[in-house]
């Protein structure tokens, strides 16, 4: 049959008429199979939605619940977040990506009590992907049951879950099935109203701001634009053409809807570390084992999240950047089978999926050297965050799949019986052999040798997660059987929805780990330092010397987060409202200057030969308190049995106080030549023992005089103060220079000089004088005016046509 032909059109997956159902019994049913679905969520994560559990793994804690704790105290202080002055003496705030402050649903962190608008602005997303997953796959015609499975696959599978730890990748990925949807039907069938919806919700991600995500979400609508046009149309290069026309018109129309996010993030980006082009080892870091894409089949085969013994694929790292390549049991199996039966679109699927793959392998092949070396790639890290792309074709031909053998296609079901047997027989048999002392050999010699308790410990999950592999394959098998020879009916139904839940359920109380509703509450070493916080800034030595913590407890789960949290580990304690300084920049997005800074105190330390960090740089960075490492404490931890150790009392660190100000004026200005040129003189000052406040600027000294700074008044993007001098002298600003500070001196403009390499001062004439500091990035402003004029034209177009739409029913 020719792929043009009216009968291979008809029988296509993806091809037919995107018009959903209209009859009202349809829509009953729709309701009801949502209803269903959002309950299964509900009930799983119950103790998060109603009883006041929280959410602490992965990034969770050092980054995403502080930032959520500042970005609320910003805006209910009645300020735009334009400065984030809590982390690294102050960087741009709304303009960073990660912190994705336009996107609505974070906005839910203005809820009266803040933990619970925390959970419900990560939660609301697994009903949002839930949703738009069940929204494509009817609009596909797929049978309800079939679109039933998708959308559980796709909201609880442990692929898409592994996401939720990284909230600024997990949002804009859960978009990804409604633009498909779509998209699609712009392609399919024009029409204004189509265009402006997808525009609006591709404008959504945008919002959200994650570059590969969006990246890759363009790249499945181009790839069903060239699939339509090659497979449905004679001519197919003006198809083509047509089809990706509307893609472009679709995007650039999305990114106006996101301008006032994309617009500053392209101009922050320009000023970090990132413009100069990241190190190898940090491009190519978490690039995904060829062996990694066996646990879409085998569930942890390489390791659980918490329990990991394949960090040899990982150089340097404990585990991969993704928890886990497992969709569901049920899921993988339909997968093997739908490319054992080979009917389009698995051809395509598979194409995308191995590019996908390739990408994510990252540093595991020559290509991504070759595209570093060349300059390409010295911006992007984590390669295998673009196995997304392939993950989600697959995804969606399982679904496909399961709706053919719903059909009751009997080379379908052959095919789907052939994967089940094969998987629950090797299943079965190493479920068998994890019983014999030989398979403990053969784990350790697979997986590199471990102490014998965490030996121990990988051998009994490795051997239930086998169990439960072989059972759900085997269960799987007997429905599918069953359907080779009866229709299915109710029943049946109810027997596989309840396979589906269970297989994704267990594995969703993995992935989403909860803790104790005080964990969040400032630990004993935060309440040893309270005091006027606004005043000083913390900086954390143990973070960066990266001392052991060989503790009892390293088979918890929760045994990091908790050590983290306990030692006020950046960038948690700007929750408690700390501010912190000197920090790892762990995202990448720090401005120059401060990267500048953070790698002269390393080479201090190397010149001074000194085990403490420079004391200069401390002074100049406003550090009143320095958190260490306490091996006295580490060794009262250790020698205390665990069960008898409290959570408060698990993580040896030390504060130091020091009495260093935000704001100064300096005794002496040097003038330094480059980066090399400060290292030397500071380290040279720190030999000697000497901290003075000497400014090293980049412009000829002058004489100055002492002042005394008599008032500070502070907002997140705004200082004021009242000073006075005897004659001029340099006042020193220890928050970090941007070019959208602006100063004022007695309301008259003044001119900020970079001081300290990442610093900022002022040079004050003599008298008493009124100095004011305003951040204001004005790519915000313009951004903002875009995106609205965009949204309103995006509204009123859909308002306009549905309504055109209606009469025109109403008449006919």
């Amino acid at each position: 049959m020719s792929p043009n032909s009216p009968q291979a059109i008809g029988n296509s997956e993806l091809r037919p008429s995107p018009s959903p159902p209209t009859r009202a019994s349809a829509r009953r049913s729709d309701v009801a199979a949502l209803a269903l679905l959002f309950a299964v969520p509900t009930i799983l994560l119950a103790d998060l939605l109603f009883l006041g559990s929280h959410l602490y793994f992965g990034d969770l804690t050092p980054f995403y619940y502080p930032i959520n704790q500042i970005l609320r105290s910003i805006l209910l202080a009645g300020e735009l977040p334009s400065w984030n002055p809590f982390w690294s003496a102050g960087q741009p705030f709304a303009a960073n990506p990660e912190f994705h402050v336009f996107y609505p649903p974070r906005w839910l962190i203005l809820l009266p009590d803040f933990q619970q608008g925390f959970r419900l602005h990560i939660l609301i997303h697994i009903y949002i992907a839930i949703g738009a997953a069940y929204f494509l796959l009817r609009d596909l015609h797929l049978r309800i049951p079939a679109a039933c499975f998708g959308a559980l696959t796709f909201g609880l599978g442990g692929f898409y879950l592994s996401y939720l730890k990284m909230p600024s990748f997990y949002f804009p990925v859960v978009w990804i099935p409604l633009i498909f949807a779509l998209g699609r039907r712009l392609i399919l069938r024009p029409k204004a109203s189509t265009f402006a919806a997808a525009a609006l919700v591709w404008g959504l991600q945008l919002l959200a701001g994650e570059p590969t995500t969006i990246l890759q979400t363009g790249v499945l609508l181009g790839c069903y634009a060239l699939y339509e046009a090659w497979h449905f149309h004679r001519e197919r290069l003006r198809r083509a053409f047509r089809n990706l026309s509307f893609i472009a018109a679709l995007s650039v129309s999305a990114f106006l809807v996101g301008a006032v996010q994309m617009i500053p993030a392209a101009d922050h980006v320009g000023e970090t570390v990132r413009a100069r082009g990241l190190e190898w080892d940090m491009v190519s870091t978490w690039s995904m084992p060829w062996i990694r894409p066996l646990e879409i089949v085998f569930p942890d085969i390489l390791g659980e999240v918490y329990l990991h013994w394949y960090h040899n694929f990982y150089p340097d790292k404990v585990s991969g950047y993704i928890d886990s390549f497992h969709l569901g049991t049920v899921a993988a199996l339909l997968m093997l089978g739908a490319l054992v039966h080979w009917r389009r679109p698995a051809g395509v699927v598979a194409i995308i999926a191995t590019g996908s793959f390739l990408i994510a392998a990252g540093s595991n092949t020559p290509a991504l050297r070759i595209l570093y070396d060349a300059g390409m790639v010295r911006s992007i890290r984590y390669p295998e965050k673009f196995a997304l792309a392939g993950i989600l074709a697959l995804t969606l031909l399982a679904v496909l799949f399961a709706d053919r053998c719903l059909r009751r296609d009997r080379g379908a079901i052959r095919a789907i019986l052939i994967a089940s047997l094969g998987v629950a027989t090797v299943s079965t048999l190493l479920a068998l052999l994890s019983f014999a002392p030989i398979y403990t050999d053969l784990f350790r010699w697979l997986w590199g040798d471990a102490p014998p308790v965490i030996l121990a410990a990988m051998v009994k999950a490795s051997r239930l997660d086998w169990i439960i592999a072989a059972a759900t394959a085997s269960i799987a098998t007997a429905l599918f059987a069953w359907l080779r020879s009866h229709e299915p009916e109710r029943g049946w139904y109810s027997l596989v929805f309840v396979l589906v839940v269970l297989d994704l359920g267990f594995s969703m109380n993995e992935r989403v780990p909860r803790i104790q509703n005080d964990f969040f509450d400032p630990p004993p070493l935060a309440r040893s330092l309270a005091r006027d916080l606004s005043a000083y800034r913390t900086f954390h030595a143990a973070d960066l010397e990266s001392k052991p913590l060989n503790a009892p407890w390293t088979l918890s789960a929760e045994a990091k987060s908790w050590t983290f949290r306990n030692g006020m580990y950046p960038r948690i304690p700007g929750a408690w409202g700390f501010r912190s300084v000197l920090e790892l920049d762990y995202d990448m997005t720090n401005l120059l200057p401060t990267t500048d800074l953070f790698d002269a105190m390393f080479a201090i330390r190397s010149d001074t030969q000194n085990d403490h960090f420079s004391e200069t740089i401390f002074a100049m960075s406003n550090v009143g308190a320095v958190l260490t490492y306490d091996a006295e404490a580490e060794a009262r931890i250790l020698a205390t049995p665990p069960e008898e150790l409290s959570v408060d009392e698990v993580t040896p660190i030390r504060a130091s106080l020091r009495n260093y100000p935000r704001y100064y004026f300096a005794e002496e200005l040097v003038k330094i030549g480059n980066l090399e040129d400060f290292v030397a003189r500071v380290a040279a000052r720190d030999a000697a023992g000497d901290s003075r406040d000497i400014a090293y600027v980049e412009f000829d000294p002058v004489a100055i005089g002492a002042g005394s700074i008599d008032e500070v008044q502070e907002t997140s993007n705004s200082v004021s103060m009242t000073l006075q001098t005897t004659k001029p002298a340099y006042l020193v600003i220890s928050i970090t220079p941007h070019k959208y500070w602006r100063a004022t001196i007695d309301r008259a403009p003044a001119t900020l000089q970079t001081t300290n390499i990442g610093y900022q001062g002022l040079m004050i004439p003599s008298g008493r004088h009124q100095v004011e500091l305003v951040y204001k990035n004005p790519l915000i402003l313009i951004g903002g005016i875009i995106s609205i004029l965009a949204i309103v034209a995006l509204f009123t177009t859909l308002l306009i046509t549905r309504d055109r739409a209606g009469r025109a029913r109403v008449a006919s």
